[in-house]
């Protein structure tokens, strides 16, 4: 994975972690909603409503 997208997936775990909201912008096919897909598979399960 590019450093670019490790970067996206570390600033979105980091929104998650602290409670905030992260926007996510980018050209058609650049991988935005597979980053989301990405975080939210990793979040604990049990932290998750």
């Amino acid at each position: 994975m590019e450093s670019g997208h490790q970067e996206l997936l570390a600033r979105l775990r980091h929104a998650v972690e602290t409670g905030n909201l992260a926007v996510v912008t980018g050209h058609v096919g650049s991988g935005k909603s597979t980053a989301v897909r990405a975080t939210i598979h990793n979040l604990d399960a049990s932290k998750v409503l």
